[in-house]
């Protein structure tokens, strides 16, 4: 799954992790990481 993110996105998911947010965020990334121009449009979602 990391593959198909962005580092950007990645380093939320990791700052999120320490506030116990990785869940959420992680659930997002995977839901748009299935899809190439979901995960494009990730940032702007979120």
């Amino acid at each position: 799954m990391k593959h198909g993110i962005h580092p950007q996105h990645a380093e939320v998911a990791f700052r999120d992790r320490a506030t116990g947010r990785v869940f959420v965020t992680w659930s997002s990334l995977v839901g748009d990481a299935l899809d190439p121009m979901e995960v494009g449009g990730y940032g702007r979602r979120a």
